[in-house]
């Protein structure tokens, strides 16, 4: 009778965590979709679910990609198109982008964060790259503090003045090459 009543518990306790994690899924699921609106309005992701993969023990998050409302696989299979060989690097830096800005939007602890944006800029077009640095901005203005890093010097230029423009304080830095390591060199400007 002891062993009915725990998988009674049990079985209840999943089904309210299924809700909270369908409510979850549901709100990071827009928001994945509204930055692609603005990044690659031709993507869309459907079907944010998790679950679990081979023999795995840790849970994944699966999801569906759509181009122009064609669904891709992630994987190859005949005459099926695959995300590989869909979409540009672009569409997946955008893609990748998207699921990290839909990360920071739901994260309700954001004030107490120090976010670290490693380069994201690869294969952009300017268009895209105007809209990641507004993002950027907007997200490191909530942030406790971010570190915003890129090979790209004129991207990291237009970063700095958009953020003082919001008033933000900045201050830019190089990574230089030392014999043994790098080390990263602060300029208050």
């Amino acid at each position: 009778a002891g062993v009915e009543k725990l998988k009674v518990r049990k079985d209840e306790k999943q089904s309210q965590l299924k809700i909270i994690q369908n409510q979850i899924f549901k709100n990071f699921l827009t928001q994945i979709n509204t930055y692609l609106q603005d990044f690659a309005p031709y993507l869309e992701i459907r079907n944010l679910d998790a679950g679990y993969m081979g023999s795995s023990t840790e849970p994944v998050v699966k999801y569906g990609l759509r181009v122009n409302g064609n669904e891709l696989k992630h994987k190859e299979s005949g005459m099926n198109p695959s995300v590989k060989y869909s979409m540009s690097e672009g569409d997946k830096c955008a893609l990748a982008l998207s699921f990290f800005l839909a990360k920071l939007s739901v994260d309700s602890d954001l004030e107490n964060k120090i976010i670290v944006i490693d380069d994201p800029v690869a294969s952009f077009d300017r268009f895209r790259l105007s809209k990641m640095i507004n993002y950027l901005i907007y997200f490191g203005s909530k942030s406790s503090q971010m570190f915003f890093l890129t090979h790209n010097y004129l991207v990291g230029k237009e970063f700095v003045k958009r953020a003082k423009g919001k008033n933000l304080r900045v201050t830019e830095g190089k990574i230089l090459e030392t014999e043994k390591s790098s080390v990263l060199v602060m300029s208050d400007k």
